[in-house]
Parts: C-alpha cells; sequence; structure tokens
C-alpha cells in the first residue's frame, strides 16, 4: 500500500527551519522529534539559506579585544556610579559589525539617543539621514506594507516568514 505524502504549511515549514538555524540542533535531530523525514527538513534548511546567504560570521580576534575594551570601559564607568541605573546606547554597523557610536548615560531620554547618532555622524561612519524609531532603519516600509520587499517578492520565497533574514508579520491580538 503507498504511503500517503504529508503536507505542511509554509508557516509551519518556516518555523521548523528557523527553529534549525537558531538553536543550530542537528537537522536529523530535530526532524527526528517532530516526526519529519530528515531529507525533507534538509530540504527546507538548504533553500532558505540559498535565499539568504548571510550567516553570522564569528567575531575576529580584532574585533573581540575591541568588544573586550568597550565592556571594561562600561564596567569602569558603572563602578564609578556607585548606585543607580547606567544606560548604554550604541550604533552599530551591521555590515562590518563595528561600534560607529556609544553614549553612556543615567538617564534614558532623547538626548542619550541624539548623542550616540552625532558621534556616528561625526567619526563619518553614518551619512546623515532621518531615522525611523519604529523600524531603526532609515525611512524603509516595514516588511510587507505596500512597496516593501516583502510585499513585492515572488517566487517559491515569497510569503515565507521566519527564514533567516526576514522578520515574522506580528500576530492578530484577540479582543477579551
Amino acid at each position: 500500500m503507498p504511503e500517503h505524502r504529508r503536507r505542511f504549511s509554509p508557516q509551519f515549514e518556516a518555523e521548523v527551519v528557523q527553529m534549525v538555524i537558531e538553536t543550530g540542533k542537528p537537522i536529523a535531530a530535530v526532524a527526528r522529534d517532530l516526526g519529519i523525514h530528515d531529507g525533507t527538513l534538509a530540504n527546507w534548511v538548504n533553500a532558505c539559506r540559498r535565499e539568504h546567504p548571510e550567516p553570522d560570521q564569528p567575531l575576529s580576534p580584532v574585533e573581540r579585544a575591541r568588544v573586550k575594551e568597550l565592556e571594561n570601559e562600561f564596567l569602569k564607568k558603572a563602578a564609578a556610579t556607585g548606585e543607580g541605573w547606567l544606560y548604554l546606547a550604541t550604533v552599530i554597523d551591521l555590515a562590518t559589525k563595528m561600534v560607529t557610536g556609544w553614549q553612556l548615560a543615567d538617564h534614558m531620554r532623547t538626548s542619550l539617543i541624539t548623542g550616540v547618532l552625532q558621534m556616528a555622524v561625526t567619526h563619518g561612519h553614518v551619512a546623515p539621514a532621518p531615522f525611523s524609531t519604529a523600524t531603526g532603519a532609515p525611512n524603509t516600509p516595514r516588511p510587507g506594507s505596500p512597496g516593501s520587499a516583502a510585499s513585492t517578492a515572488s517566487g517559491p520565497a515569497a510569503g515565507r516568514p521566519g527564514c533567516a533574514g526576514t522578520t515574522r508579520p506580528p500576530r492578530a491580538s484577540s479582543a477579551r
């Protein structure tokens, strides 16, 4: 008797792929836990990695030294305050993983954020541009909104939430 072929929703596929990518567990282990054939899951993961070929690279020794230096400076200033909270704001270049601006303050007000952005602009790492606090990116539409790449995408990957490099659409809130 032929085996019945199971079908999975795109959302389920995306969530399982995201589980493999984020946890780093072997594909065979995740497939076994969920009762999926490991070849099927491997195909989903490979397709997602082909669509989004930007895996996180480990920090270089120079980058690790810079992070350690910033951590030490932060901890020294935190110890100097003696009490209360100390807030750290940073601007990080995601392409180079470089901290291009940072600021410490004992408050969390707009001046903290404008100071860190000004530092990044002053040092020539960021071009002056209007920023949207809703998305954290310069005037980019939210995923799925008219004009965004997600809303105009086509092909087999279009509308597949949860793959590495994409964002999951917001869940509808239930009325209480």
